[in-house]
């Protein structure tokens, strides 16, 4: 692995200079239109602006293409790392927000959410998002981090109108502020410890402590040195374990679901989690692994908060009634499976593949469920469905859309041949191939009882009827489109799982 540096580094941080500009442009064009126009309301001004950022996004992800078979390089002082598998990451994330954008361009017409912030702080989440992704320094990771988090702040809160948005965003400024102090204080102790903050750096000074340690060379006060060092290590993990939402550090998300608007829902629950669980992935193969592969107590911490994400998870979505906090449940559980793949990584490369396979089958499946909730609207006015009753008899209004939810909410309970069983199936074989039968056991039987609130969803569109059919379902083109694509991903998986596991191969 070469450090040297050379100018030509640069030609493959393009992409990333080139948003950035974008992000100041779509800046300026708000700025300059807003001051033109005499009317505070401005619905054009934001479907531009979104139009606009989809066109940079695509521009962006053309320009990545040179990069899919980049080896390890480091720009600004091995602060930032770039290679294949980064790119092959960076361009999921912007497949991801593209669609998020495509459907938000009627929900903030009708929802007359006509900031053109709005699309600005996207740009602020992607970027940050994206940066946090080649981060190879602690701290850069943690400023990156901050980013998104502040941006997400302001964009759940973006309803201003709202008393739920507005309760939502301060209940996430307030649990995120704790956790980025739990975050910042473990990073503080690496630093205090090993004198470094750069991954590779950090992967020696562990590997060496650990060969002492193993050959009996480790003196007494040294003994305090490895308590810090797992103190911190627990600390970090904790820190990121809150931003993805992994249970006990969950308690924000049903509320922080509801409130906020249900584009940035979308969004919230998919695309923000991208750079959070692979950078965790980063920090587990490369960092921390020395300290996780010889003490089971921190690898532990995966194995602990997958059990529970899985628990509550599934038992706290029986619950709900409310679509959007039934979401957030859904999320939970489906990290909990993400965190056994985590805890695998250490073991073998088969948690590495399964987990990279189930977070593009949970992340493309759940944005699938969020545009036919964006496109279920009441008749007389233009209020999102919240209820799952409110779907009573949709198979009978637009049958079409029934089947395709239907298809959607199969394949996250895993029922076999759609493309959630076999993601499912991947991370339990991993699981049993390393012996860990437990966590298989655990994974079964919440998939189990998980069908049971999928089902009853499933139940309310085919089984219960009503007398007046007030629904109004006004899915666009672009809407139908993509959920087309999605769809066939689903069905299809089966006929060639292994193709998206020789991509992910091919890209490390």
């Amino acid at each position: 692995m070469s450090y040297l540096f050379h100018y030509n580094h640069f030609i493959y941080f393009i992409p990333e200079f080139y948003f950035c500009i974008n992000i100041l442009i779509l800046l300026v064009f708000g700025l300059f239109w807003y001051n033109l126009s005499s009317s505070t309301k401005q619905p054009i001004l934001i479907k531009n602006a979104i139009w606009l950022l989809i066109l940079s996004a695509s521009i962006y992800i053309l320009l990545l293409i040179d990069s899919i078979n980049l080896q390890n390089i480091f720009l600004f002082d091995k602060v930032l790392q770039l290679n294949g598998f980064y790119t092959f990451t960076k361009i999921f994330l912007f497949i991801i927000s593209i669609i998020v954008l495509f459907s938000s361009l009627n929900y903030v017409k009708n929802e007359k959410i006509n900031q053109y912030e709005y699309v600005v702080l996207l740009s602020f989440v992607i970027i940050a998002s994206i940066l946090l992704i080649n981060s190879f320094n602690l701290f850069s990771a943690y400023m990156a981090l901050e980013l998104q988090t502040l941006a997400m702040y302001i964009l759940i809160a973006i309803k201003r109108n709202s008393e739920k948005s507005l309760e939502a965003s301060i209940k996430y400024l307030i649990l995120s502020a704790f956790s980025s102090g739990i975050l910042l204080f473990g990073l503080s102790l690496i630093y205090g410890i090993s004198g470094t903050l750069y991954f590779d750096k950090i992967n020696v000074f562990f590997s060496i402590y650990f060969f002492e340690f193993r050959n009996n060379n480790i003196i007494t006060h040294d003994t305090y040195e490895l308590s810090g060092l797992l103190f911190a290590n627990i600390l970090i993990i904790i820190g990121f374990l809150f931003k993805i939402n992994a249970a006990p550090f969950h308690i924000w998300a049903p509320d922080v679901y509801e409130g906020s608007p249900t584009s940035i829902t979308a969004y919230l629950s998919t695309a923000s989690k991208i750079g959070s669980i692979f950078f965790l992935i980063k920090l587990i193969t490369i960092p921390f692994f020395p300290i996780l592969f010889n003490l089971d107590i921190n690898s532990n911490i995966f194995f602990i908060t997958a059990i529970l994400s899985l628990i509550i998870g599934s038992f706290g979505a029986l619950y709900q009634k409310r679509l959007k906090r039934l979401a957030a449940y859904s999320t939970i559980t489906n990290i909990g499976y993400i965190l056994i793949g985590l805890y695998l990584i250490v073991y073998g490369l088969e948690g590495f593949q399964a987990t990279i396979l189930y977070i593009i089958v949970y992340i493309t499946t759940s944005i699938a469920f969020f545009l036919i909730l964006l496109s279920l609207r009441k008749t007389f006015g233009v209020t999102l469905l919240k209820y799952i009753t409110d779907i009573k008899a949709l198979n009978i209004i637009n049958p079409i859309l029934a089947l395709s939810l239907t298809l959607i909410l199969l394949s996250m309970a895993g029922i076999p041949p759609l493309a959630g069983f076999f993601a499912k199936l991947y991370i339990f074989i991993a699981a049993i191939t390393q012996e860990k039968y437990f966590l298989s056991l655990v994974g079964i039987l919440t998939s189990a009882v998980s069908c049971f609130y999928y089902l009853r969803v499933i139940k309310s569109m085919y089984f219960e009827k009503i007398n007046n059919y007030s629904i109004l379902l006004d899915i666009d083109r672009e809407k139908s489109l993509i959920l087309g694509l999605i769809l066939l991903f689903i069905l299809f998986f089966f006929l060639c799982p292994n193709v998206l596991l020789d991509i992910i191969i091919m890209s490390i």
